[in-house]
């Protein structure tokens, strides 16, 4: 199943998606200026978090609090 991913507006963050059922929250990062050829997945993370950094102002502040050295993640190659 692939999830949805929603591009945002950020200096550092690509596209975040979220998978309801797992449970993982989907994030690609800029790198150079360019989308990132990994997509970082996050594990054991609650909705709100997913809807937390949507609703955010800073999306990379809100990662760097809320996510980052949070929560364990898997960075898998981009299809």
């Amino acid at each position: 199943m692939s999830v949805q991913m929603h591009p945002v507006e950020s200096s550092n963050i690509f596209r975040v998606g979220y998978d309801e059922e797992a449970r993982e929250l989907h994030i690609v990062f800029h790198k150079g200026g360019t989308p990132n050829p990994w997509e970082y997945v996050y594990r054991e993370v609650p909705q709100e978090i997913f809807s937390g950094m949507l609703d955010a102002e800073s999306k990379g502040k809100f990662f760097r609090a809320h996510v980052l050295n949070v929560y364990e993640f898997t960075k898998l190659p981009r299809e």
